[in-house]
């Protein structure tokens, strides 16, 4: 894989039926939600919205919200790091396409106070979100980015 992340090769394939995007997933991994946005989840993370004191695999999300413009959406994900320990924005190119990676460090005024990383690209008439969270900036950097960049590696776009 790139940049000597995760083999994916073993990793099981979600497609999404509405928009025929397929990704590839950690095959111990748990899938949920559905629509507007998919999370992955290691095994100890079973519901979400918990927040484990320590993680020891880190979950990964796709997301695509609806009626929302890459801007706005931007924009969205930027107020988050209004109060963060620390915002780094990097323009990247994702599966070819010119986007984003933010990375952003616990917001107090946010109730999960995790380290995030996103990828964020206008796709199609949409916009997709490609992300994972950490409870460490070191988890983040050392496991997160490669983590994430192998799971974008596995994308491939689709038709409904």
């Amino acid at each position: 894989t790139l940049g000597g992340g995760p083999d994916t090769s073993d990793w099981a394939t979600h497609k999404d039926a509405s928009s025929g995007i397929s990704i590839k997933y950690p095959s111990n991994y748990e899938v949920q939600g559905q629509g507007e946005g998919v999370f992955f989840a290691p095994p100890e993370f079973k519901n979400i919205t918990e927040q484990p004191e320590t993680l020891k695999e880190l979950p990964l999300g796709v997301i695509m919200p609806p009626d929302k413009s890459y801007d706005e959406v931007r924009e969205e994900i930027k107020k988050q790091s209004a109060g963060a320990d620390y915002s780094e924005e990097t323009v990247k190119v994702i599966v070819g396409i010119p986007g984003i990676e933010l990375k952003l460090g616990p917001n107090p005024g946010f109730a999960d106070n995790l380290h995030k990383l996103y990828n964020i690209i206008p796709y199609k008439n949409a916009v997709l979100i490609f992300l994972t969270f950490a409870v460490s900036q070191d988890q983040l950097e050392d496991e997160g980015i490669p983590l994430l960049d192998a799971f974008i590696s596995t994308f491939k776009p689709g038709s409904p």
